[in-house]
């Protein structure tokens, strides 16, 4: 976690694929996955199994309103959030970020997949939730132009975030520049070592702090489908904490 003061600035939805389509307007693309490698389109491409998926299991979440998708160890680092404004990014479809509205945030969510965002709206509608979603890049946009230059107690972001990001250090003061004074950024992640040694499962020669890395059938982590390559990025543990 990092802190801002006056003084240091610190780095199964749906069982059914036509509910899934009827809801959230997203359908299963057909269409062929591109050559060249697309980030933002796999995200797109993913979105309609995911939604789908006994992974998330949005027909649980969406009638349980106690139900979180933050563990409990981060939920105690975060401390209480009720009335704070909060700021989760990379929200993906939004469930982390509507379980911090379910915690009584102020939570405002940030992607770059524009049918994730639309259908993390509706989500949230679905289940009443006092959530916000707006479209941010998280290589090369303004994160404090997307927010419309609003300050947040807390900036959150968790699992798999870094993978996608190329500038750590942009990244990170981004996040620091939407601070409150006092404000906390809370970033959870997979340790490193522990992405390197998954890699070394299916690549003995693969190297702990390569800079780029493309995952040519870019299978998901929640279904296994292959919706086409992925470019990702393997920083180093040195790279994340200074």
């Amino acid at each position: 976690a990092f802190r801002r003061n006056d003084t240091l600035h610190c780095v199964t939805f749906a069982t059914h694929s036509q509910e899934v389509e009827a809801f959230f307007g997203v359908t299963d693309s057909s269409n062929p996955v591109p050559a060249t490698i697309d980030n933002a389109g796999w995200w797109e491409r993913a979105l309609h199994d995911h939604l789908a998926s006994e992974y998330y299991d949005l027909p649980g979440f969406v009638v349980d309103l106690a139900r979180l998708t933050i563990g409990e160890d981060d939920l105690l680092a975060l401390g209480p959030l009720d009335g704070k404004d909060v700021l989760h990014l990379q929200c993906n479809f939004g469930l982390d970020t509507i379980s911090l509205a379910r915690l009584g945030a102020r939570a405002v969510g940030a992607d770059n997949c524009v049918p994730a965002l639309a259908a993390a709206r509706a989500l949230a509608e679905r289940c009443a939730a006092d959530a916000i979603f707006v479209e941010w890049d998280a290589n090369g946009g303004d994160l404090a132009q997307c927010v419309g230059e609003r300050q947040f107690d807390t900036v959150f972001a968790s699992y798999g975030v870094l993978d996608w990001v190329a500038d750590l250090h942009d990244y990170f003061m981004q996040a620091c520049a939407v601070l409150r004074p006092g404000g906390m950024m809370y970033l959870v992640e997979v340790h490193p070592v522990a992405k390197w040694l998954m890699r070394c499962e299916t690549d003995s020669n693969a190297a702990y702090c390569a800079q780029t890395m493309t995952h040519e059938r870019g299978a998901s982590y929640a279904t296994g489908a292959e919706f086409g390559a992925l470019t990702a990025y393997a920083h180093p543990l040195y790279a994340i904490v200074t």
